[in-house]
């Protein structure tokens, strides 16, 4: 009887020990850093910008902006260059999710939108062809608060293919 219950107190201690559940790190990473998600995409910080309007870097005689009407409210804008390394074309969309976060706690999801090749205008139903790179943007309207409060960390949180990665602001 006592070899049985030391069998199975060693059997349990080995079981736990083996299945050690990890949480996925979130890597850190820097503007204008290139980072590489094999046979994806890369993808490169470019720009945080916060602005009552937003417009393309190029804008043409004729183009779409966006613009907080709300007193209270600004765009946080972060430019992110995205190059495609799959084997045919795929929206821009199903790249890349694109997350803040203000204070530790406040959670603004951001909505991709890209760049014309030229910068004259934005495309929100934007394809990325093999190989090729387009300029997005990726936006949400936050309280004046989240872009003034300087002492208050704020963090840009970018998910591809169940990988995390975390730009810090501030």
């Amino acid at each position: 009887m006592k070899k049985l219950i030391l069998f199975l107190i060693l059997s349990l201690s080995i079981f736990s020990a083996t299945t050690k559940v990890t949480t996925p790190k979130i890597q850190e990473i820097k503007l204008n850093e290139i980072i590489t998600v094999p046979e994806f995409c890369e993808f490169t910080i470019k720009d945080i910008v916060f602005s009552k309007k937003l417009y393309s870097s190029n804008p043409a005689e004729y183009y779409h902006y966006y613009e907080s009407k709300d007193p209270e409210g600004i765009y946080f804008n972060a430019k992110i260059l995205l190059k495609s390394l799959l084997s045919e074309s795929k929206e821009v969309s199903d790249f890349i999710d694109i997350e803040i976060i203000y204070n530790n706690k406040y959670k603004y999801k951001a909505y991709p939108l890209a760049e014309e090749s030229d910068g004259s205008d934005f495309n929100s139903f934007a394809y990325i062809d093999p190989l090729r790179k387009l300029l997005t943007h990726s936006f949400v309207e936050v309280p004046l608060e989240v872009s003034t409060e300087t002492q208050k960390p704020l963090y840009l949180i970018i998910k591809v293919n169940d990988k995390e990665y975390k730009y810090i602001v501030r």
